[in-house]
């Protein structure tokens, strides 16, 4: 169990035997252990020791994998999906390496090259994850039917993922299914309170059925660090635009983006979206988004 022993270990055997594959490649091992322990820690201290992993054994495709992830959770996507793709060099059927791939383009709105490699996923794994990210690339092609299969094929793996209702909830507002949309957030609620994304929907759908009331607020449990968020909800009015109020005792630019995106992304309706704060930070008070 002691990790660092086992790498100082392994580093004396490597002094005696500079040339051994086998020592080498148990230090990269070890280095890949550690990038995980110290990936909740600091991301840049995983990066670290995972191109220390990838320089004692460089056809590593697990040392290049994690290295993707951690490019992946600080925004680098290119350099992200560059390891991911060597990671599928020096292993062919590895499948974690295509799913990022795919997820990582859906994103970036190349919903094209995102099912190609979500497909070449699922001939590797069949799993509930790669399912609905290949469900919402398609839908966003216009494969309607295919992305409903892909979806509820999903659900049917796992009736327990949040990710496949929250997907299918999608699925149902783009199609503007609004009662089928809330039923999936609300399954999503039901399955962890603490579903942020989910969350933000179901406000979203709900927002479209809203008549008499002139708001409606909803507390999430958001973050370790910031307790709860309070989200304001007027009507849809007259020319077909939605207005969405956050209020935040802290806000930043960075947490705003995060916050409102799943809001806007992939939705074809304008919105004006505001976020307030009373955080004493002057430029933190308030911060507009237009789409």
């Amino acid at each position: 169990g002691d990790i660092y022993g086992s790498l100082k270990a392994f580093k004396s055997a490597h002094r005696l035997r500079p040339h051994s594959t086998e020592i080498k490649n148990n230090i990269s091992t070890v280095y890949i252990n550690i990038g995980n322990l110290v990936k909740t820690e600091s991301i840049k201290k995983s990066i670290v020791m995972y191109k220390k992993s990838i320089y004692y054994n460089h056809r590593n495709p697990i040392a290049h994998y994690n290295l993707g992830l951690s490019y992946t959770c600080i925004g680098k996507f290119t350099r992200a999906i560059t390891s991911y793709l060597i990671a599928i060099d020096f292993d062919p059927k590895y499948p974690g390496p295509y799913v990022n791939i795919g997820i990582l383009y859906r994103e970036l709105g190349d919903f094209n090259t995102a099912v190609s490699y979500l497909t070449k996923a699922l001939d590797l794994i069949s799993s509930p994850i790669v399912l609905s990210n290949l469900g919402l690339a398609m839908l966003h092609q216009g494969k309607t039917s295919e992305a409903f299969k892909c979806i509820t094929g999903a659900i049917k793996i796992d009736r327990n993922c949040v990710l496949s209702y929250n997907y299918l909830g999608q699925f149902f507002l783009y199609s503007g299914d609004i009662s089928g949309a809330i039923s999936c957030f609300q399954k999503c609620a039901n399955i962890d309170s603490k579903d942020c994304k989910s969350a933000q929907y179901l406000l979203l759908s709900t927002n479209y059925l809203v008549k008499d009331q002139d708001v409606i607020d909803m507390h999430i449990d958001w973050s370790k660090n910031m307790k709860y968020k309070q989200l304001t909800v007027p009507p849809k009015h007259k020319l077909n635009k939605i207005k969405i109020g956050i209020l935040s005792s802290y806000l930043n630019n960075n947490r705003s983006y995060r916050f409102i995106r799943p809001l806007i992304y992939g939705l074809s309706d304008e919105y004006e979206i505001y976020c307030y704060s009373n955080s004493l930070v002057e430029d933190e008070t308030s911060i507009s988004v237009k789409k």
